[in-house]
């Protein structure tokens, strides 16, 4: 494979790991193999959340870096998984740049979950959350309804490219917003096991332990930006809250 073929199919690799929730060391020890696999032994790999740059001697002893900026970020364990199982084909049998290439671009192509079936997941984790805090079947009702909400206002969000923070303290809003008048209306029992369940849909879970699992790797940097992300995620779903209760005290029951 040459050098040009080999650094951009590692790096693509690597890249679409990293956007679907791999973790950094394993996104650079993945490209690193790929490379160790082809005889390109000195090869750099530096990967943080937001970048990944890969740097290779030539075969005439001239370096070649590539770097991908990933402005997004998803959770789609299927494809980490087959992407995984490339990179171990790659490492195994050293295939041609075609072949290796056919094999990506198969596992780019697979189907996603529709966003009907997004729905119905984010309406069970409403209502679950609800209950699980306290909340009536009446409450886990209207919760279910405003999880539905957040994830439709995310998906016309998506459409538009809007920025993140953003699109949280809509949702965030929103959800609050629906549960204050659910409750002033005595459609659901408690305001708060509402909002509370809705908006557990938005809390940075998995975003946490990824940082906390960075840093116990030594991997401060990338920590560090999870951890940012975390907090302005939390601090998102505050302003939301806080402005519909600032400015909608008076219906609040």
């Amino acid at each position: 494979m040459e050098d040009y073929e080999l650094l951009n199919l590692s790096t693509d690799i690597g890249f679409f790991m990293l956007v679907h929730g791999a973790e950094v060391y394993r996104v650079e020890e993945s490209i690193r193999r790929m490379l160790n696999s082809y005889g390109r032994e000195d090869a750099d790999v530096y990967v943080i959340p937001g970048s990944i740059v890969v740097t290779l001697c030539c075969k005439d002893g001239k370096p070649m870096t590539k770097t991908r900026r990933v402005l997004r970020h998803q959770t789609n364990l299927d494809k980490i998984d087959a992407l995984n199982n490339l990179v171990r084909s790659i490492c195994r049998e050293t295939p041609d740049f075609e072949s290796a290439s056919l094999k990506f671009k198969e596992i780019l192509g697979r189907k996603v979950y529709s966003n009907r079936v997004l729905l119905i997941v984010y309406a069970i984790i409403g209502a679950s959350f609800a209950i699980f805090f306290g909340g009536t079947l009446r409450d886990a009702v209207f919760a279910m309804l405003a999880a539905m909400g957040i994830k439709i206002i995310q998906i016309l969000f998506e459409k538009i490219d809007a920025n993140d923070f953003f699109t949280i303290v809509i949702c965030s809003a929103f959800a609050s917003f629906f549960a204050i008048f659910s409750a002033y209306f005595h459609f659901a029992d408690n305001m708060d096991k509402v909002t509370i369940g809705a908006l557990m849909t938005l809390v940075p879970g998995i975003t946490i332990t990824n940082c906390m699992r960075d840093f116990i790797a030594g991997d401060l940097m990338t920590g560090l930006s999870r951890l940012a992300e975390a907090i302005l995620t939390a601090a998102g779903i505050a302003i939301g809250v806080a402005v519909n209760l600032m400015f909608l005290k008076n219906f609040i029951v």
